[in-house]
C-alpha cells in the first residue's frame, strides 16, 4: 500500500481558526504595545535633550538654552506645545529666546505621534542653565517645573519629567494636567 503525507481539509479549517483567534486576541495587545514603546522612546529623548544643554552649559561655561520651536527650527515659539520639535542653543543674550547670532547646538524635529507634550508655568517655554548647570531663569531665580507627556489615546499611560531646582531632571509616571477619558 502507498502511504500518503500531508493535511485534510479539516485540519487545515482548524488551524486557520485558531491562528485567526490567536491573532484577534495578539493585535489589541500589540497596538498598546507600540504606543507605549512610542511614549517611552519619546520621554526618553527629551531626558537626553534636557542632559545635553545641562552638558553643554558646564562644558562651555556659559548658558545653554533648550526652547520649544517647530520647523524650519531656527527660532522659539511659546505656544506651550513642545511636541513640534526644540532646539538647544547657546544664550548669549541671557533672554530665554534664541537670537540670530547665537549658536544652535541641537536640534530635535517634532514627534509624529499622538504624544503631546506641554510644559507647565515655570517652564513652559524653555528650560536654561547656567554655565554651572543650574537650572536658572536669567533673573538668575532657579527654573525648576515640570513637562507631561499625555497620549491622546490613554491618558493613564501619560508621563511627567520634573526638573528640580539644580536642573536634575526625573521621570514619573502619570501626569495631572492629561484630560481623562470618562468610562
Amino acid at each position: 500500500m502507498k502511504r500518503t503525507s500531508g493535511f485534510t481539509l479539516i485540519e487545515l479549517i482548524v488551524t486557520l481558526a485558531i491562528a485567526a483567534i490567536l491573532l484577534a486576541i495578539a493585535i489589541p495587545a500589540l497596538g498598546s504595545l507600540i504606543r507605549d514603546a512610542s511614549m517611552t522612546t519619546t520621554v526618553n529623548d527629551f531626558v537626553t535633550s534636557i542632559n545635553l544643554a545641562r552638558s553643554e552649559a558646564v562644558k562651555r561655561g556659559r548658558r545653554v538654552t533648550m526652547c520649544e520651536s517647530r520647523p524650519p527650527y531656527t527660532e522659539c515659539t511659546k505656544t506651550k506645545d513642545w511636541s513640534q520639535g526644540w532646539l538647544i542653543f547657546e544664550d548669549t543674550s541671557n533672554v530665554g529666546t534664541r537670537q540670530d547670532d547665537e549658536a544652535i547646538i541641537h536640534i530635535h524635529p517634532g514627534i509624529a505621534t499622538r504624544i503631546t507634550i506641554s510644559g507647565k508655568p515655570n517652564i513652559a517655554h524653555y528650560i536654561s542653565y547656567s554655565g554651572k548647570g543650574i537650572a536658572q531663569l536669567p533673573n538668575r531665580v532657579y527654573h525648576a517645573g515640570s513637562i507631561e507627556f499625555c497620549d491622546g489615546h490613554d491618558n493613564a499611560k501619560s508621563k511627567t519629567i520634573k526638573i528640580n531646582f539644580l536642573g536634575r531632571p526625573r521621570t514619573l509616571d502619570g501626569a495631572a494636567g492629561c484630560p481623562r477619558k470618562s468610562s
